[in-house]
């Protein structure tokens, strides 16, 4: 961000052992204030089936290489771990919320890979930006690419009819 020093503040992408150690260490208390914005998958399935896949190839975004050339097979136990991952992480951010009270906004990724200029509109709202806040981004920012594909999707469908019944 531009100009983030000469606004005296400061946005970091932390995970919740991240959060929790600066809870610990008394950091989160040296902050005037902090809020969260928080990102959550509607489709927790294909998440978790991203995340299978993310571990498996080595490629966590989509302008990334795989580290691999192979295509990883299908493994219910591994994508079954990956959701159970999620939803503890899920549930341990839902504690810290609720512990902290910290002002929160949940956006949805489907809703920002979507409607990004909506969602980024949101976000500077709830941050108290001015209205203008996507032209101070600057320019040059890629647009959101979806990394799934064709493998996602056949997962994501195996997962749920062989696991879920659905």
């Amino acid at each position: 961000l531009k100009g983030w020093a000469s606004s005296g503040r400061v946005g970091l992408k932390v995970g919740i052992g991240q959060l929790a150690w600066l809870s610990n260490a008394g950091l989160i208390q040296r902050f005037a204030e902090f809020k969260i914005i928080r990102i959550r998958r509607v489709d927790v399935i294909a998440q978790a089936v991203s995340l299978f896949l993310a571990r498996e190839t080595g490629q966590w975004h989509s302008n990334m290489a795989p580290s691999q050339t192979h295509k990883p097979s299908y493994n219910e136990a591994a994508i079954s771990a990956a959701l159970n991952e999620i939803r503890l992480t899920e549930t341990a951010i839902d504690d810290f919320i609720n512990l902290h009270k910290p002002p929160a906004l949940v956006l949805t990724y489907e809703t920002l890979v979507e409607e990004p200029v909506a969602a980024l509109d949101r976000c500077c709202a709830f941050l108290e930006w001015d209205s203008d806040c996507p032209e101070k981004l600057g320019e040059g920012i890629a647009p959101l690419r979806r990394q799934a594909d064709g493998v996602n999707a056949s997962f994501s469908a195996r997962y749920r009819h062989e696991v879920l019944g659905c």
